[in-house]
């Protein structure tokens, strides 16, 4: 175990005594459940943003070298998975949310989600472990909710440009159409409720086409009643806060007629 941290440290080009303390952590807290809503341990904003840069740079290296040994890909995977849980609830609090590299954070998910979208073989390999929700390629549509939550505090100005620039919307659209049936229940639904909390925004209604282009609405204006819109929406208070969603879901199948 600390030969595999010390040459991820080495990997990450990071090496830090503090990051040191916060890969054993992480690694620790791969045995936790990743449904839990707290943080691990304190992040202070610079730590915060050390570990987005960390798991960047982790999955660009994944990207770029696929020749990595199998016993060192399962310790990665705990690895990724760590981070992912913390991260991700970070994501819920206000004061993490208005110290986040924004650009960078926005940048890794539309870049995780692009490969994703790209590599069949390697999604449906993860959804064949039963592995695929803990990874980022799902994890990252948490972080989009996250941030949309609270799109108040950050300002739109500051989110809905980068949203664009990385095609967010469509990105996490089409991995919904294709994956949905691999997809948890709480992980179907925080992807829906991400795309619902873009769409409720000013920046959506004022510039739509910018962020859902024709293939996107010709998407959503297909999905038939026993696909994953419609899957989530059995409950009252889900549909409730899919309703922007719903709404120009309907907008677009109108304008297919």
């Amino acid at each position: 175990m600390l030969s595999f941290l010390l040459l991820l440290l080495l990997l990450l080009l990071r090496c830090t005594p503090h990051l040191l303390l916060v890969l054993i952590v992480l690694i620790l807290s791969s045995s936790l459940s990743p449904s839990l809503s707290f943080p691990l341990f304190p992040i202070f904003p610079s730590q915060l943003n050390l570990c987005l840069r960390n798991i960047v740079d982790y999955k660009t290296y994944i990207r770029t070298n696929p020749n990595i040994r199998s016993d060192h890909l399962a310790k990665c995977a705990k690895f990724e998975r760590g981070f992912g849980i913390v991260l991700k609830n970070a994501w819920t609090h206000a004061e993490a949310v208005q110290t986040t590299d924004l650009p960078l954070l926005l940048c890794h998910c539309g870049d995780v989600l692009a490969t994703a979208n790209g590599d069949k073989e390697r999604v449906k390999a993860l959804a064949a472990e039963g592995v695929l929700c803990e990874r980022q390629e799902v994890v990252v549509m948490f972080y989009v909710r996250g941030l949309m939550k609270r799109i108040d505090d950050v300002g739109e100005d500051r989110v809905m440009p980068l949203m664009k620039e990385h095609r967010l919307f469509s990105s996490m659209l089409e991995f919904l159409s294709k994956w949905w049936k691999e997809l948890d229940d709480q992980s179907l639904i925080s992807a829906a409720e991400a795309l619902a909390l873009v769409c409720a925004t000013e920046d959506f209604a004022t510039f739509a086409a910018e962020h859902a282009d024709e293939e996107d609405r010709a998407k959503l204006a297909e999905l038939d009643e026993d696909e994953w819109l419609d899957e989530v929406c059995d409950e009252d208070d889900v549909r409730k806060k899919l309703r922007p969603l719903l709404d120009f879901t309907r907008k677009c199948k109108r304008g297919r007629k």
